[in-house]
């Protein structure tokens, strides 16, 4: 604070005692009165708020009741003090509002303090106006209940103006997101569970793309990325974006963060089919156990969240694979491993400093046959990662060390009696009958079959040459299906933007697993 210019001082009072109280532009700090020097000052401060953590200065008691001939009426009345609004963290990374109140000698004073606190936050790059998707369906139904008591209030706090739209029927937010203008907000918030949000990314990618005149005819096809970013408030079943860019599925944390204007860069990928673009995927395309847990809770959908844990039950008892081959393009440039103790936290240093190894690396229109690998066999799951999925029943996740925007996902290959994790660039799934298929048919290439060091089918060797179709699964792709088994997956690196800032390292809450290791 000594390096900042001062740009109001006062004596003011906080719960009825007098402290020297001092503005600039990074801070509000208050501490002993009576000192002259500055520099003095500053190292006698009790507290201090950093403003980049302040998010809204009212005037306190704006407005009094009284009486009048025709009964009890509210009359304005100039506040002689003003409330600060500030983030709190407490335990499990939630964040919560902290209120100060400054007593001020008279309304004049308080008034300027008023004008000089709000006109430093409205410096600040944070939403004025947002777009907000409510799913009143997903999850246990809560996503309005959620908005409305916990999360409008925030905004309105915050003097956010909020224009909100109430789903009314699958693909909603999408099809509307592709066809109306986006001129005039700062932010797109999804309210509901990882379907819900994956919704809203579909149609503001594809957007994107028809705005930038992109198609997809080949594989090496490169999406925009956005220029809008996006938040979540949890009101799902899972809420593993959430959780994996906060720490928590917690609504008001999540709310916070968008009204600081909180921005985390994520990769995404992109899941295709020959030159047809399916889906842009943040969490992880699943094919086999996964695959079928989503198929079969459709059915169940009646029993709420619950429907997961039957179905999963269910799929785990029958232990059913599903032949193929996988075939993918390692990531040899990257310093990090899949298995290794690393977490995505905020201010990943990982994510910042793999930006120009991971775009340097070889491509698949550009780099040889024998880069890709492949695997032949037979599997209970294949699941590329994007990020840890992490939730509150998994709060390590599927892969505890994936990072949020590294530009790689984790490949993890479950079989009868191994499981195997890489760390790629992309990867596609071919079943027992279409290995041959080729990936790029603008070179003619084919990525899948056997190739040397390619391992045997693990469970059930097949001798005969001539393809022969067997069991089928579907693909979950952040909890929507695409039920054509023969697919491909590229990660692009940070493509969005969401309203949070990574998981933050915190001492005092057990369930982090950074802290529970030191």
């Amino acid at each position: 604070m000594a390096d900042c210019c001062v740009l109001k001082r006062s004596v003011l009072y906080v719960e009825g005692k007098s402290f020297d109280v001092v503005l600039t532009q990074n801070s509000l700090s208050w501490g002993h009165v009576g000192i002259e020097d500055y520099k003095q000052v500053t190292q006698s401060f009790k507290k201090s708020l950093p403003l980049l953590e302040v998010f809204a200065a009212v005037p306190y008691q704006a407005k009094l009741e009284q009486s009048t001939e025709e009964g009890i009426e509210l009359a304005s009345l100039r506040s002689l003090s003003f409330c600060i609004y500030s983030v709190k963290r407490t335990r499990k990374h939630k964040w919560r509002e902290k209120m100060i109140v400054f007593d001020c000698d008279d309304a004049v004073l308080c008034e300027e303090w008023l004008h000089a606190i709000q006109t430093v936050l409205s410096g600040f790059n944070r939403p004025k106006r947002l777009l907000v998707f409510i799913n009143p369906v997903g999850g246990r139904r809560l996503g309005h209940k959620i908005y409305v008591e916990q999360v409008q209030p925030l905004f309105e706090l915050a003097n956010i103006k909020v224009d909100i739209i109430v789903t009314q029927k699958a693909n909603h937010a999408r099809d509307y997101l592709m066809e109306e203008g986006l001129e005039k907000v700062d932010g797109v918030v999804s309210v509901g569970g990882d379907g819900m949000f994956h919704e809203v990314l579909n149609g503001l990618l594809m957007r994107a793309q028809q705005e930038a005149m992109l198609n997809s005819p080949s594989q090496d096809f490169q999406p925009v990325p956005l220029n809008i970013p996006i938040g979540i408030i949890p009101a799902g079943s899972t809420d593993a974006i959430a959780f994996c860019t906060t720490g928590n599925n917690d609504p008001v944390t999540s709310a916070l963060h968008i009204i600081l204007g909180d921005r985390q860069p994520l990769d995404v990928c992109c899941v295709r089919r020959k030159n047809e673009v399916l889906r842009y995927s943040v969490v992880m395309a699943a094919y086999g156990f996964f695959g079928d847990v989503m198929q079969d809770s459709e059915k169940l959908r009646w029993m709420g969240p619950k429907r997961y844990d039957v179905a999963g039950f269910k799929k785990f008892m029958t232990n059913r694979g599903y032949e193929g081959v996988v075939s993918y393009l390692p990531v040899e440039t990257v310093d990090t491993s899949p298995q290794d103790s690393l977490r995505c936290r905020s201010g990943c240093n990982i994510c910042k400093s793999s930006f120009n190894s991971v775009q340097q690396r070889p491509s698949q229109q550009n780099s040889s046959a024998s880069s890709w690998q492949s695997m032949k066999g037979r599997f209970i799951s294949v699941i590329g990662a994007n990020i840890s999925c992490a939730c509150a029943k998994s709060p390590e996740g599927l892969s505890p060390s994936a990072h949020l925007a590294d530009g790689c996902l984790d490949l993890i290959l479950f079989n009868f009696d191994f499981v195997e994790v890489h760390r790629v660039s992309e990867f596609s799934f071919r079943p027992l009958g279409e290995e041959s298929e080729p990936v790029d048919e603008a070179d003619g290439r084919e990525r899948s079959g056997t190739k040397e060091g390619d391992k045997e089918y693990l469970a059930g060797k097949i001798t005969s040459s001539a393809p022969r179709l067997g069991p089928r699964s579907v693909w979950n792709v952040d909890g929507e299906l695409i039920t054509h088994p023969a697919i491909d997956v590229k990660v692009h690196r940070q493509l969005i933007r969401l309203f949070a800032r990574g998981i933050e390292e915190c001492e005092d809450t057990p369930s982090c697993t950074v802290c529970r290791r030191r």
